[in-house]
């Protein structure tokens, strides 16, 4: 028999958001002057200087331009009946477990923090979620899988945790989701975007790649180490948060990374992106708002708990033990 674990947030934040139309509406501070848009790449373009898109064409021609700051942007949410929503989150949630030909299933839904935001010091964790527009019918979304698709509520740690602490070192099981986290994690794991790409197995050392497009992509423990050497900007983490500045992206930390055959090897190539990244101890400002001395054995250890997902409840895992253990630290 085949059991699906299902991550239901999926469900949950693809039909709430399905489920509405997104729009802005963009006034001129001084003129009163009015536009409606479709998003704020359509206002003012994707570069930093924020000086594209229909702003550009307002300022064709002005001897002095006018600045996105000038302007003020308010969100436009047009949401359809609840009635049309809760179909989409039926119909998503049902057509999610037939992807993976399971006997039975268990789903899950995360509420309020995680532990992670905790254990998190230089940037908050997820923290670039805070200040986004949430669907309307979110919170009904979220009721109707509880009450009618027998959905469990998951406080203190994160679905995702909830739901590899469930298919970690279990036999016939499929974790159905879209968190990439879940590549580097010791599960059976089918994308719930990618089906043609099948079921992924995590639970080894793994291997990184680049794919057509030369996104570094990856399985097994490989690719969690990736994540830890670069960044996941969707949860809020990066191997320079403590050093901006420092130019660093994926194919750095995939060129880091590729060559390693063991998990010792691993390890010796993260401590070594960690000490390029943060040759001498410096003090930054937490966001908390606190002052920390930070070191690179100090962010390697923060952002290792970042991305490392949790394999059975009160799982704890001290990078200095581990780096002791193999003989690198």
């Amino acid at each position: 028999m085949v059991r699906a674990i299902l991550d239901a947030d999926y469900v949950k934040h693809s039909a709430a958001n399905a489920g509405e139309a997104k729009s802005i509406h963009v006034v001129h501070n001084v003129s009163g002057d009015e536009l409606l848009l479709k998003n704020r790449t359509a206002f003012y373009g994707v570069g930093k200087g924020r000086d594209g898109g229909v702003l550009a064409e307002i300022n064709k021609g002005r001897e002095s331009p006018l600045l996105a700051e000038e302007y003020t942007i308010h969100d436009v949410q047009t949401p359809e009946p609840l009635a049309n929503v809760l179909q989409i989150a039926k119909t998503m949630f049902e057509k999610t477990l037939r992807m993976a030909k399971a006997d039975t299933h268990i789903a899950y839904l995360g509420k309020g923090d995680s532990q992670r935001v905790e254990q998190s010091t230089i940037i908050k964790y997820k923290g670039n979620r805070d200040n986004l527009v949430k669907p309307i019918h979110i919170e009904a979304v979220h009721e109707y899988l509880v009450k009618h698709a027998g959905c469990e509520v998951i406080e203190g740690i994160e679905a995702d945790d909830q739901c590899v602490i469930m298919g970690y070192n279990t036999k016939n099981t499929v974790l159905l989701g879209v968190d990439k986290d879940y590549y580097g994690s010791p599960v059976n794991f089918l994308n719930c975007n990618k089906p043609q790409e099948g079921i992924s197995n995590g639970a080894q050392f793994g291997a990184l790649y680049r794919d057509p497009k030369g996104k570094v992509r990856g399985y097994g423990r490989m690719f969690m180490y990736h994540q830890i050497c670069f960044a996941d900007k969707i949860d809020n983490y990066a191997a320079n948060s403590g050093c901006p500045k420092t130019p660093w992206g994926e194919v750095s930390s995939y060129n880091m990374l590729k060559d390693c055959t063991t998990d010792k090897e691993a390890f010796a190539a993260m401590k070594a992106v960690y000490q390029k990244l943060y040759p001498a101890p410096l003090t930054v400002v937490g966001w908390r708002g606190e002052p920390i001395e930070i070191t690179w054995d100090y962010m390697l250890a923060e952002n290792f708990q970042m991305a490392r997902m949790l394999r059975w409840e009160g799982d704890v895992v001290s990078v200095p033990d581990l780096l002791t253990k193999m003989g690198l630290l």
